[in-house]
C-alpha cells in the first residue's frame, strides 16, 4: 500500500500548471533511510521489560433490526473502564486485562443488556451486542460509560470537545468546525488556504498554541494548518480557554487547541475526495496496519488541496492614464490559487511489555499559494507568491506502568526542516482587470520597494518529556518539560541590500510544567494545582534598508502558576474554576518577520497575563427529551499584550502594554428522539485598553475597546438524521449552520466622527450540508452549500470573502 500512497503524494496533478517540486523526493527518500535505520536501533536497545496486557475488546452495537445504534455506554463492570459507540456503532475498549469480564451495555429507549467476554493476552476480541427497546421510564436509565468527548468536558478546565468524529463525511475544514464553539471566532482572509486569525475569548495569535497528539504544530508554514488539515483524518478536538494543563508543555497565553487524530488497533483505509467551486479539489488518505500478535504498526496518512480561489469581489478599478478609481464593480480574483500537500508515514509498536507505543516517522508538506494582495484590497498584485516546503522526522514513545506501577511516561523529538520562499520579482503593476503597466523603476517589486526572492531556512527541534505517577486511586502528580530550539537563516540573490537573516537568528525556549490533582469526597470534588517555569533567549541582527546591522539579545525567566477546581452536584450537574498566571514568549515569526509584509520586532517583550474561568454546566434528560446546557464567565488581564498593528501596506506585532478583557459566553442544545437537535450559543467579549498613560501623558485612548476584534457572535445549528430510509444500514443527514457576528471599528472607538468611521460591517451566514451513507458508513457522499444566501462576508476590513459557493465529497471507510 505505502508504494502507492507516496505515488499519489508525488503524482501530477493538473489542476495547476507548472513543476510539483521534483527534488523533494529525493529528500524524501533520504529522510525514509534514516527512519528505517532509527527504527532498527530502537528494535535493538529497546529492553524495558514493564508488564502490559496489550489486550481490548472491540465491537458493534445494533438494535433488533441490525441498525447500528450510535452513544450507547459500553463499560467493564468491575473496573468501569468503558467507552462509548461512535456514529458507526462501534467502540474500542483498550488495556484490557486478560480473563473473563462482563460488558454492561446501556442506552436510553433500550434494556440494558450484559455479556461476557473472554479476553487473551495480546490479542483483541471482537463482539456484536443487540439491543432490545424498552417500555420502561427512560429517565431511570443510568448511563456508566463516557467517551473521550465526555470526559475531557468533565475536566475542571475551562474546555470545549469537540467530536469530529461524526463529521468525517463533512466537507468542512477544521477552521470552520471549531468556529462554531462557545467564545471561539476564527477571521479568514479570503479561499482555501487564506491567512486566518485564530481568538479565543479574545486572544489571538500566537497567544493561542496548536498542537496535534499533543506535539507543538510549529515551523510548518502554511502548508499544515486548521484551513487544510481534513476533518476525516481527525478524531476530535480539544480547545482549552485561558488555562492549559502542563501535560501539553506550552506557554499559551489565551488558550490551546490539541486535535486528537484517529488511533486505532483495527485495520483500516479512509478515502475521500472533494470538488466544488472555484476550481477547488480536495483528496485525504488515512490507512492504518495492526498486527496483534507481534505489536507491528504502520500509518500513512496524507492529502492534497488545490484552489483558483477566483470568486468575484467588489473592487474598484485604477484607471492607467490617470490613476483616478472607477466605480465599484464584481471582479474574479485572478492571482489567488493555492496548493498544498502532506504525508505523513509512521511505523513502530504497540501494545508490548516494553512499550504501550513506540513510534518513528516523517511528515512531509508544501504548498504554493499566490498572493492576490497586502493588508487591503486597493492594490492587486499579479505575480507575488510564498512557497513552503518542510520536512519534519519525528519519534513517539509511551508506556504505563514503567518499572513500578503508577508510573506512566510519554514522549518525543522532532526536528524541522523548513524552506520558505517569498518571491515578488515583476516589474509591473496591476489592476483588478489583470491589466498591468511597467513601474519606472525596474528595480521596486509589487508589494515592497525592492524586489525580492528572499528564501528563508528556520531548524526546529522540539523535544518533550513527561512524567505521571499515580501514588493514590484518586491522587497523581505530573511534570513536563519542552524544548524548543529555532535557527533561521535567509538569503536573497536578487536584492540590492543585505538581506535579513543573512546571519543566523537564533531563539531557544524551555517550559518546565509540574502539577497535582486530586478526587476527594467521592470524586465529586476534583482539584488540579500546578506551576510553570518559562526560560527564553534570543538573538536577533536586525539589517535596515541601508544595510545597517543592529545586535538584539534577549533573555527572560518567569514562573507562572495556576489551580483548577471543578463540584460535581450531581450526575448531570457541574460547577468548574481556574485561574493561572500566564506568560507567553514571542515565536520567532513575531520577531523575525516574513521579509515581506510582515516586519520585524526583535524588541518584542513576553505577553504576561493573569486568566480566571468560572463555569456551570447542566443536563436534563426527561424521556426521550433532552436538555444540555453550559455557561462560562472570563476575565484576562494581560500585560504587554502582543497584537499585529498595520503600518501602511505592511504590520508588525508590537505590544500593547495593558488589555483587559471579560465577557460571557453559554450555550444550549437540544435533542429529540436522538433524530433531531438544534443548538445555540453566543459569547461577548469586552477587550479594553487599559493603559493609563503612555509616557508621560495620558493615553487618549484609555479604557477604549482595543479596534479590529469582533465583540459580540454567536452560532445556531439546526440538524436531523435518520437510519435505513431508503435501505438497509443507510443513514441520511442535514444540518444548516448560522453565524452572527456585530460590526466593530477598525480603529480606535473613541477617535474621529463615528459616522465616517472604517466598521469591518455585521456578518450574517448560513451553511447547509446533507450527507448520505451506504453500508454502516462504508460509501459516503456528502452536498454543501456555503453562504448560502451569496451575501457579502467580511472577516476584515474591505477583504472580501466568498460568495456562495457549492460542494460534493466522495468518502470511502473500510475496516477490519
Amino acid at each position: 500500500m505505502l508504494p502507492v500512497f507516496i505515488q499519489f503524494k508525488f503524482a501530477q496533478f493538473n489542476f495547476r500548471k507548472g513543476s510539483l517540486m521534483q527534488e523533494m523526493k529525493s529528500a524524501w527518500i533520504g529522510c525514509m533511510k534514516k527512519l528505517f535505520a532509527a527504527l532498527l536501533f530502537g528494535l535493538l536497545v529497546a529492553g524495558t521489560q514493564a508488564q502490559n496486557s496489550g489486550a481490548g475488546i472491540e465491537g458493534i452495537v445494533t438494535d433488533t433490526q441490525n441498525q447500528p445504534l450510535p452513544f450507547v455506554s459500553v463499560v467493564i463492570a468491575e473496573s468501569l473502564n468503558g467507552s462509548a459507540t461512535g456514529v458507526d456503532g462501534r467502540f474500542v475498549i483498550d488495556d484490557v486485562q486478560p480473563g473473563k469480564h462482563i460488558l454492561q451495555i446501556k442506552n436510553l429507549g433500550y434494556k440494558d443488556n450484559e455479556v461476557i467476554v473472554d479476553v487473551i493476552e495480546g490479542k483483541t476480541s471482537e463482539v456484536k451486542i443487540v439491543l432490545q427497546e424498552s417500555s420502561v421510564d427512560l429517565q431511570e436509565v443510568v448511563v456508566a460509560g463516557k467517551s473521550k468527548v465526555r470526559q475531557a468536558k468533565e475536566m475542571a478546565y475551562a474546555i470545549n470537545s469537540v467530536n469530529v468524529e461524526s463529521l468525517h463525511n463533512s466537507n468542512q475544514d477544521l477552521n470552520l468546525v471549531l468556529s462554531k464553539t462557545t467564545g471561539l471566532i476564527v477571521r479568514e482572509e479570503g479561499g482555501l488556504g487564506s491567512g486566518f486569525d485564530f481568538a479565543i475569548n479574545g486572544l489571538s495569535g500566537n497567544q493561542v498554541k496548536f498542537f496535534v497528539d499533543g506535539i507543538p504544530l510549529v515551523s510548518a508554514g502554511t502548508s499544515l494548518t486548521f484551513n487544510n488539515i481534513p476533518v476525516n483524518l481527525i478524531d476530535r478536538a480539544e480547545v482549552y480557554k485561558g488555562v492549559v494543563p502542563v501535560h501539553l508543555g506550552s506557554d499559551a497565553l489565551g488558550g490551546a487547541v490539541n486535535i486528537i487524530t484517529k488511533e486505532s488497533i483495527r485495520n483500516f483505509i479512509d478515502a475521500s475526495y472533494s470538488f466544488g467551486s472555484f476550481n477547488t479539489h480536495r483528496v485525504a488518505l488515512n490507512a492504518n496496519y495492526y498486527n496483534q500478535s507481534n505489536g507491528l504498526t504502520f500509518n500513512a496518512r496524507g492529502f492534497y488541496n488545490y484552489s483558483d480561489n477566483d470568486y468575484k469581489v467588489e473592487v474598484q478599478v485604477v484607471d492607467p492614464e490617470s490613476g483616478t478609481y472607477g466605480e465599484p464593480q464584481d471582479l474574479p480574483r485572478f492571482h489567488d490559487a493555492y496548493e498544498s500537500r502532506m504525508i505523513q508515514v509512521e511505523g513502530g509498536f504497540r501494545q508490548r511489555n516494553w512499550t504501550d507505543l513506540f513510534l518513528v516517522g516523517a511528515t512531509l508538506s508544501d504548498n504554493h499559494n499566490e498572493i492576490q494582495h497586502g493588508v487591503s484590497m486597493d492594490r492587486p498584485y499579479g505575480e507575488v507568491f510564498r512557497e513552503d516546503e518542510v520536512l519534519s522526522p519525528f519519534l513517539k514513545y509511551k508506556k504505563d506502568d514503567l518499572f513500578i506501577d503508577g508510573l506512566d511516561v510519554k514522549s518525543y523529538l522532532s526536528y524541522t526542516d523548513g524552506q520558505f520562499l517569498v518571491a515578488d520579482t515583476s516589474s509591473r503593476r496591476y489592476n483588478w482587470r489583470g491589466e498591468y503597466q511597467l513601474n519606472n523603476d525596474e528595480n521596486i517589486g509589487e508589494a515592497s520597494w525592492q524586489k525580492t526572492l528572499f528564501r528563508f531556512n528556520d531548524k526546529t527541534l522540539i523535544g518533550n518529556a513527561g512524567i505521571r505517577y499515580q501514588f493514590k486511586t484518586t491522587q497523581h502528580i505530573d511534570f513536563n518539560y519542552t524544548l524548543s530550539l529555532v535557527n533561521r537563516k535567509g538569503s536573497d540573490p536578487i536584492s540590492r541590500y543585505e538581506t535579513a537573516f543573512s546571519q543566523p537568528n537564533k531563539l531557544n525556549k524551555s517550559i518546565y510544567g509540574l502539577s497535582y490533582t486530586g478526587k476527594f469526597f467521592n470524586e465529586k470534588l476534583r482539584t488540579t494545582l500546578f506551576a510553570k517555569f518559562y526560560d527564553f533567549h534570543s538573538h536577533m541582527i536586525d539589517v535596515d534598508w541601508s544595510g545597517e546591522r543592529t545586535n538584539y539579545s534577549s533573555d527572560y525567566n518567569n514562573t507562572g502558576y495556576g489551580a483548577a477546581v471543578t463540584w460535581f452536584f450531581s450526575e448531570t450537574a457541574q460547577l468548574k474554576t481556574s485561574v493561572e498566571k500566564a506568560y507567553r514568549l514571542p515565536e520567532g515569526y513575531e520577531m523575525f518577520g516574513d521579509g515581506l509584509n510582515l516586519l520585524s520586532n526583535p524588541a518584542l517583550e513576553p505577553e504576561k497575563s493573569l486568566n480566571a474561568n468560572f463555569g456551570i454546566n447542566w443536563s436534563y434528560r426527561e424521556g426521550i427529551h433532552l436538555l444540555e446546557t453550559e455557561a462560562n464567565l472570563f476575565y484576562r488581564d494581560a500585560k504587554d499584550f502582543i497584537r499585529n498593528q498595520a503600518e501602511g501596506a505592511t504590520s508588525r506585532y508590537v505590544n500593547q502594554r495593558d488589555v483587559l478583557s471579560s465577557g460571557v459566553e453559554a450555550q444550549i442544545r437540544y435533542t429529540w428522539m436522538r433524530n433531531y437537535f438544534i443548538s445555540i450559543n453566543g459569547t461577548f467579549q469586552n477587550i479594553l485598553n487599559n493603559t493609563e498613560f503612555e509616557g508621560q501623558r495620558k493615553s487618549n485612548v484609555y479604557l477604549d475597546r482595543i479596534p479590529n476584534i469582533p465583540y459580540l457572535f454567536g452560532n445556531l445549528a439546526l440538524g436531523a438524521e435518520f437510519f435505513s430510509v431508503l435501505c438497509d444500514h443507510d443513514r441520511i443527514s442535514g444540518q444548516l449552520n448560522s453565524r452572527f457576528v456585530e460590526e466593530y471599528f477598525l480603529k480606535w472607538p473613541s477617535q474621529g466622527d463615528p459616522e465616517r468611521k472604517y466598521v469591518i460591517p455585521r456578518q450574517i451566514s448560513h451553511n447547509a450540508e446533507m450527507t448520505y451513507s451506504l453500508h454502516d458508513g462504508k460509501y459516503n457522499v456528502a452536498f454543501e452549500v456555503r453562504n448560502l444566501l451569496d451575501g457579502k462576508l467580511y472577516d476584515h476590513f474591505r477583504l472580501q470573502k466568498p460568495g456562495r459557493s457549492f460542494y460534493v465529497k466522495l468518502r470511502c471507510y473500510i475496516s477490519k
